[in-house]
């Protein structure tokens, strides 16, 4: 017996997924996001490496897409979130014109050099300070049962708190990334 409490892998997977679908995916459909409307988009279990990918965008501007991908891995404590943005060009009236096109492009180099994981990348300061005290999307180790619910509203209260207020990390993703402006199925302009 290990002096932490010991959740299985299984349970850690759904805490972590149920955490994202009730606390953090309405608030970002509230601010406009939805589910991927391209062919090449996952929301759900991929078996393939083990993992929930849930992704979503929202059209500003009628040319301006961001993009979030949201990766909950059956093999570890995180939700890793990861977000991009993209000018596209011609306009779109309608994020629904892009249903069933092909988005592989937005996932790959160039355009993944410009992938922004949430409360990771861009960190300013010392790297073991940011990495020791400040919070992340992940499940911490706990000693009791007590202390893993704690973990869990922790998490909980984290990932509400930031997808209520995602507009903070697009504006971070602004500071540091230049918009790339792309055809409809992210190949540069």
């Amino acid at each position: 017996m290990g002096l932490t409490y010991n959740v299985s892998k299984k349970e850690l997977l759904v805490i972590r997924k149920k955490i994202f679908m009730e606390e953090g995916l309405p608030k970002l459909e509230k601010q406009g996001f939805k589910r991927s409307t391209f062919s090449t988009s996952w929301f759900g279990w991929n078996a393939g490496i083990n993992c929930y990918i849930f992704e979503i965008s929202r059209l500003l501007n009628n040319s301006i897409l961001e993009n979030l991908n949201v990766y909950i891995n059956r093999d570890d404590r995180w939700i890793q979130i990861y977000l991009n943005i993209f000018k596209l060009s011609p306009a779109v009236e309608n994020i629904e014109q892009l249903k069933e096109l092909n988005g592989i492009n937005f996932g790959i180099p160039p355009n993944s050099l410009t992938k922004m994981r949430l409360r990771e990348d861009g960190n300013k300061g010392i790297v073991l300070i940011n990495e020791l005290f400040s919070p992340h999307y992940k499940l911490g180790i706990s000693f009791s049962s007590n202390g893993f619910q704690r973990e869990v509203e922790k998490l909980k209260n984290l990932i509400s708190s930031d997808m209520q207020n995602i507009g903070f990390f697009i504006e971070k993703w602004h500071s540091i990334y230049q918009v790339s402006v792309t055809d409809w199925n992210g190949n540069r302009k």
